[in-house]
């Protein structure tokens, strides 16, 4: 009934290409299940018992997730990346807690958002968003907070058909959904409005609503063909993303800047993370790390301020965020078992970043990728290839145990 009613044509052509498309057992198949759920185990693996530091001031706050487009760490100074790009989210980490090493599961939005919201990192060539029948069956952030009395609600100026995002936001149960369809708001673009009108947008939105809530908003302009009324960031040959990026970040400075506004701001919570890297003027690999890290910001009234102006350094990935959030507010997180708490002393530094081709694992000692249709290694953290072997054995456990739970789901 929800695939009739949500996207049909989107649905049908869909299903129709799960039916025809190359059989992945050929690909994760890899390790006999005993051995690779015992692997997952132990780097999933740590201590119940440490103390886990608390961030916020209250267990009840509101809370606002900013899914950013293709915001890359490479134009975000604070993260090692190029100088005032982005002064606004500059000047926000030095109030909030920033995540520095936090990388996206995959490269595509509707993966992002299963991840963010469902702390389900991607498996190489499957998006689950895309199986509506499987994604009803994934834990969610909104609907933990249902559960709690939250209000939800998500926006985005873009299409939520594109990807299947709304059909997967409607299927893990958001109160309300809005996108270009239901608004006629400008400046708008080829892919729809820009951030310049949907943060105005989204603010009245947070200001009506019905308290305590978990509210979302999607950015849009930082997506190519980056058609928003701004001129050309100086210095970058007029590059487009580069642009783009200044110009979101305008306009979440004015965003933030009203949230502090609010009567409540003291109780409320902004978490600003990537939906996935970028492809950039400082790098064009899609196998480099670099293409796969991202910001995230823990920022707002809520926050601690001992806490302000903090730094996370753990390495982790945008499907931890589920979990480190609901442990910070108390909540149980255990149904999101592919996440990890990056606030945990004993929780294991570790992220996977995957492709429809690759798979990835990135650890302290660096970033090893593997081509998987052609089994190429690309790149490797280790000269010695025992080591190589283990970490992309260790990758492949999660992947594998992942894939099987997915074909049961």
């Amino acid at each position: 009934m929800n695939d009739v009613t949500v996207n049909p044509a989107w649905n049908f052509i869909h299903m129709s290409y799960n039916y025809l498309k190359v059989d992945l057992e050929d690909y994760f198949n890899n390790l006999p299940a005993d051995v690779a759920e015992k692997i997952r185990d132990e780097v999933y693996q740590f201590n119940p018992n440490d103390s886990i530091p608390s961030l916020l001031k209250s267990n009840n706050p509101n809370i606002i997730l900013i899914t950013l487009e293709g915001w890359s760490a490479q134009m975000i100074e604070p993260l090692g990346g190029e100088k005032n790009i982005t002064p606004n989210f500059n000047a926000l980490c030095n109030e909030g807690v920033l995540f520095t090493e936090i990388y996206a599961t995959g490269g595509t939005s509707e993966t992002g958002h299963s991840s963010i919201i469902s702390g389900y990192p991607t498996i190489p060539a499957i998006s689950i968003s895309q199986e509506s029948a499987k994604c009803r069956q994934l834990p969610s952030l909104n609907q933990v907070f249902e559960e709690k009395g939250y209000s939800t609600f998500y926006t985005f100026g873009g299409s939520l058909s594109y990807g299947n995002i709304g059909g997967y936001l409607a299927d893990v149960g958001f109160d309300k959904l809005v996108d270009e369809n239901d608004l006629d708001l400008k400046p708008k673009g080829q892919l729809g409005i820009h951030d310049e009108a949907m943060f105005p947008y989204f603010l009245s939105e947070v200001q009506k609503a019905k308290r305590p809530y978990f509210y979302g908003m999607f950015t849009q302009s930082s997506h190519a063909p980056y058609d928003m009324p701004a001129d050309p960031y100086p210095g970058y040959d007029g590059d487009g993303y580069v642009t783009s990026m200044n110009y979101a970040d305008k306009h979440l400075g004015k965003f933030t800047e009203g949230l502090k506004a609010l009567p409540d701001f003291e109780n409320t919570l902004v978490i600003f993370i990537a939906d996935h890297g970028k492809t950039n003027i400082i790098n064009s690999d899609t196998y480099k790390e670099d293409f796969f890290h991202i910001p995230l910001l823990f920022w707002g009234g809520a926050l601690k301020d001992d806490w302000k102006g903090k730094t996370i350094d753990k390495i982790g990935s945008q499907a931890d965020l589920a979990k480190t959030l609901l442990n910070q507010l108390q909540l149980n997180a255990e149904e999101f078992h592919w996440s990890k708490d990056l606030l945990n002393p004993s929780t294991q530094e570790w992220a996977i970043c995957t492709s429809t081709l690759s798979y990835g694992w990135k650890d302290s000692a660096g970033y090893t990728i593997y081509q998987m249709i052609d089994e190429n290694l690309v790149y490797s953290a280790y000269e010695d290839q025992a080591k190589t072997d283990l970490v992309l054995k260790k990758c492949r456990a999660v992947i594998e145990s992942m894939y099987r739970e997915y074909k049961k789901m």
